[in-house]
């Protein structure tokens, strides 16, 4: 792991994350080069700063179906740490850090809400926005963080 982060690709069903214009979207069709996230552990909890940007993936605020922005801040910006809990490896443990490849929930800190795409949207080739929910059954809130460095 390198000393300010790990760096991943992350997926979503094969839809790669990425922020556009001020927004975080999962997208099927993505341009060379595919987005590569740095993952940032501060006190237990992990930042995601996008590397070409260097811009963070931020919630504007913890309310049901607000879609996640992506803009830039600092470790000290609330609503942009998040818990990962790996849940590929059958015992659903949390992660302060990622630093293998795996399939990962993310939680907003401080709140109830998980990251994902509505489930509605997974079979449009449309960017799927990324958002906030509370209830795991609407969302597809699984992603894959595939360690590159």
């Amino acid at each position: 792991m390198a000393g300010n982060g790990t760096i991943a690709e992350i997926t979503a069903t094969g839809a790669h994350v990425k922020g556009i214009d001020d927004r975080a979207f999962a997208m099927l069709l993505s341009e060379p080069p595919l987005p590569r996230w740095r993952v940032i552990p501060v006190d237990g909890e992990i930042q995601l700063q996008e590397v070409d940007t260097s811009r963070f993936l931020t919630a504007p605020y913890a309310d049901d179906w607000v879609q996640a922005a992506v803009k830039s801040t600092d470790a000290s910006t609330p609503n942009s740490r998040w818990i990962a809990h790996r849940i590929d490896d059958g015992t659903d443990r949390g992660a302060g850090e990622i630093t293998e490849t795996g399939f990962y929930t993310l939680k907003l800190a401080g709140s109830d809400h998980h990251l994902g795409f509505l489930l509605a949207e997974i079979h449009s080739l449309l960017p799927k926005r990324l958002v906030l929910g509370p209830d795991l059954h609407a969302l597809q809130p699984r992603f894959l963080f595939e360690v590159v460095s």
